[in-house]
């Protein structure tokens, strides 16, 4: 089964902010899932690789600590 992320570390995978994110995901730019059971948001690490690939040619992903 593919990796599901959770809504910070699809963030931080995608060097953005989380509210970043929400915007993307509202307007329908970045690939998401609610959970079933929880209802939260997931994001398919796979969908986020090929979303990058696609779409950023630069992209760098800021260094975050962990």
């Amino acid at each position: 089964m593919a990796a599901l992320l959770t809504h910070k570390d699809a963030a931080k995978k995608l060097g953005v902010a989380r509210h970043t994110l929400r915007r993307w995901v509202n307007a329908g730019i970045i690939p998401v899932f609610r959970d079933p059971d929880t209802g939260r948001c997931r994001y398919s690490e796979a969908a986020l690789d090929r979303w990058l690939e696609n779409n950023c040619e630069t992209h760098q992903p800021k260094q975050v600590a962990s």
